[in-house]
């Protein structure tokens, strides 16, 4: 029998195979084209775990927005502020990862910053975008106008100089009156990657020709647009933080930080809506957690009811006080310790060394990303589900699932039998 030469697959398949065989064998990722570009907004799918240096830094709740920094198509960088303001670069898988819908304030921001950078395309499409909501139509259809029209005759002068140049010129100006009609309306974020674009523009269609005209001055303090600037966007991305954190009191202060920089901000208008709403019910939770806890047997509904009030508010002052005051109640509903009266009331064939291990394990591994909630916030199938969605980011193998998970079996027996 002859023996056949084998033939090289087609090139889509081959590929198709090297995928395949790499994500069996562990090599390396699936091969992933970048999907996102520096300074997209992208938000989780998931709850993840934030890496820094290739260490755990960080639990980080589904919904939480971020702003990329580099897409390397194995891992992608954001942007986190720490506490002292500065920022780091984090990584996230990126399947955790999607786009944020869009918003048309933020369309009508990154369309000035992509005109800024002269990223023409993604400027038009993004502007387009924003001009479909009611609220930014007429100010989205001006921008596009104005830069449309310094676009066009930017053409001319490169085809024509001497005829295209009045008419480059006469845009110019537009554009900087816009950017001064902005700086009116209190949109600085808007009004300085405008002026700006507009000189980066003018440079690179004119250069320096002899009898060039002169670019039109700016009409804006663009020294003192930059500074407002930087303070009220930072002030956006760590009130966004703050407040996937239910970190309220902290987001608070960015707002005002952010709208004495900026006092048209829109973003920062909406965060401080959202923020004093669920403020004004963290301190309804307080108070009724303060009053109940005075009432014999009235522990367990103060503390729910601190539960709740710290889920609205992670740092809500009265609340984290009130916590530690009744530390001894909320240990004995969320991991109480292996007594001989806890395994009296667990009732439980386990044995003290391997209950012991799982609140070990529960106990400093679980709480590396977030605080222990109530034994009875969940049924024995849902903590399971909970520790093992939890497992990898914890790094926590299924050995140790079971111990965690026999222990928390054995806490909530312990709770039934003392109501």
């Amino acid at each position: 029998m002859t023996e056949m030469a084998p033939k090289s697959l087609p090139l889509h398949r081959a590929r198709f195979f090297i995928a395949a065989l790499a994500t069996l064998v562990g090599l390396s990722a699936p091969l992933r084209a970048a999907a996102f570009s520096p300074g997209d907004p992208v938000r989780l799918t998931r709850s993840e775990t934030l890496m820094f240096q290739g260490k755990n830094f960080l639990g980080a709740p589904k919904g939480q927005e971020f702003s990329v920094l580099k897409d390397d198509r194995s891992l992608v960088y954001v942007a986190f502020f720490k506490e002292d303001g500065t920022v780091i670069a984090v990584t996230l898988p990126p399947e955790a990862l999607e786009p944020c819908p869009p918003e048309a304030w933020g369309d009508l921001l990154r369309g000035v910053e992509a005109f800024r950078d002269q990223r023409i395309e993604d400027a038009r499409r993004l502007l387009l975008r924003a001009g479909q909501d009611p609220q930014y139509r007429q100010l989205a259809a001006t921008l596009t106008m104005r830069i449309n029209a310094a676009l066009a005759t930017g053409q001319q002068v490169r085809s024509a100089p001497a005829a295209g140049r009045p008419a480059f010129a006469q845009a110019l100006q537009g554009l900087r009156d816009t950017a001064e009609q902005l700086v009116t309306l209190r949109h600085l974020c808007l009004a300085l990657p405008l002026d700006e674009g507009t000189d980066r523009l003018s440079g690179s269609v004119l250069g320096t020709p002899a009898g060039a005209p002169v670019l039109p001055p700016s009409k804006v303090n663009r020294e003192d647009l930059a500074k407002r600037v930087a303070v009220s966007n930072r002030a956006v991305w760590r009130c966004r933080q703050a407040m996937a954190l239910h970190r309220l009191v902290e987001a608070t202060r960015y707002i005002k930080e952010g709208l004495k920089a900026e006092p048209g901000r829109p973003e920062l208008k909406a965060f401080k809506e959202l923020v004093e709403k669920d403020m004004d019910e963290a301190d309804e939770r307080y108070a009724a957690a303060d009053k109940m806890r005075r009432f014999e047997k009235g522990a367990v509904h103060a503390l729910t009811a601190l539960e709740m009030g710290l889920k609205l508010c992670a740092d809500h002052p009265q609340l984290r006080e009130l916590k530690q005051e009744m530390r001894a109640a909320v240990e004995e509903r969320t991991a109480p310790p292996i007594t001989p009266a806890f395994l009296a009331a667990a009732r439980v064939q386990t044995s003290p060394q391997a209950l012991e291990e799982g609140h070990n394990l529960y106990t400093t591994r679980c709480t590396e990303c977030h605080e222990l909630e109530l034994l009875d916030s969940r049924s024995v199938s849902g903590w399971q589900k909970a520790v093992a969605g939890m497992a990898r980011r914890a790094n926590v193998n299924d050995s140790q699932q079971a111990r965690i998970v026999e222990y928390l079996a054995a806490a909530q027996n312990g709770l039934d039998a003392g109501k």
